[in-house]
């Protein structure tokens, strides 16, 4: 599951602050297109609001992901076992007020929060929570990109 959240946000691939353009109120999508390098990708786990856990994930300098001007994103990603690029998921994009970056594949649909997005860099948020028995986990995935 973990995999196809990163995936996922991957693809974007996410929920703290506006994204860094210049005063746009549009849904201009065209500072997002074009290829963006996975850098890093950070995960951090808050139970009842204290941090318990937070680490990233390796990533390969092949994985990366390819935003068109027709609105359709693909991710790359390495295969570890044989050095071999996949494309691992297809799906098609829009951005939300200046703010939100929402991916629709075909199995699910992903919101993710624009942190920053600049013409070299770009910064996404997803998080997830659950609660239960009196206790609620939060869970923030944070991925950042360069061109």
């Amino acid at each position: 599951m973990i995999r196809k959240i990163v995936s996922l946000a991957f693809i974007a691939s996410v929920v703290l602050v506006a994204c860094k353009k210049s005063g746009s109120s549009s849904n201009d999508s065209s500072a997002i297109q074009g290829k963006w390098n996975l850098t890093r990708n950070v995960s951090s786990i808050y139970v009842n609001g204290a941090l318990v856990d937070s680490g990233h994930t390796d990533v390969s300098s092949l994985d990366y992901i390819y935003f068109y001007a027709n609105g359709s994103v693909i991710s790359y990603e390495n295969d570890n076992n044989s050095n071999n690029q996949a494309i691992s998921d297809t799906a098609s994009y829009k951005i939300l007020n200046n703010q939100f970056l929402v991916i629709n594949a075909p199995s699910e649909i992903d919101t993710l929060k624009i942190q920053t997005l600049t013409s070299n860099s770009l910064i996404l948020t997803d998080s997830y929570t659950e609660s239960n028995g009196g206790i609620t986990s939060i869970t923030y995935d944070t991925v950042q990109y360069t061109k």
